[in-house]
């Protein structure tokens, strides 16, 4: 999918291991480091449209690998050529199942099941309470669909979340 070395939405991951780069790196050779939102992240790669970032995203996820978009900024350029990147997962949908401490761990451990690797899923007490958050994802059909899925297969109080 128009994959591009200077386009505007980048592909990430949240870490930057060894491990996890050499992993990344059997899927998309020319995967590397980079600075994402001030920290060292793996750059997957860069796309000039956003759904073929999203569509490389889930492909990861499918793959097992947690990834995110970022929006490139086209204000600064850095001294290794690439310019830095303005996070976008500060703008993502998540569905969102309240619960309370006694049983998001439970909660967690069956949506990740369902979710099989294709989203995150992160315990929160703040700032709306105790609950388990599914995402991130870049816009709000997925969430939907996915907040569908959920509800479809019991869990009667997901939602979806706008996150600034």
């Amino acid at each position: 999918p128009n994959r591009s070395s200077s386009g505007e939405y980048v592909v990430y991951i949240n870490d930057n291991s060894p491990l996890n780069l050499a992993r990344v790196r059997e899927i998309v050779p020319e995967a590397s480091r980079s600075q994402v939102g001030g920290a060292i992240a793996i750059e997957v790669g860069s796309f000039s449209e956003e759904r073929n970032a999203l569509e490389q995203v889930r492909y990861l996820a499918s793959q097992g690998i947690p990834a995110r978009v970022a929006r490139r900024s086209l204000a600064t350029v850095q001294s290794n050529n690439s310019t830095p990147l303005e996070t976008v997962g500060s703008r993502f949908y998540y569905v969102i199942i309240p619960g309370n401490q006694s049983n998001l761990l439970t909660l967690a451990n069956r949506l990740s099941q369902l979710v099989e690797g294709q989203a995150e899923i992160l315990q929160k007490s703040s700032p709306r309470g105790a609950h388990v958050a599914v995402g991130p994802f870049g816009d709000r059909l997925e969430a939907e669909r996915w907040n569908s899925y959920l509800r479809g297969v019991g869990i009667d109080n997901a939602r979806v979340h706008f996150s600034r």
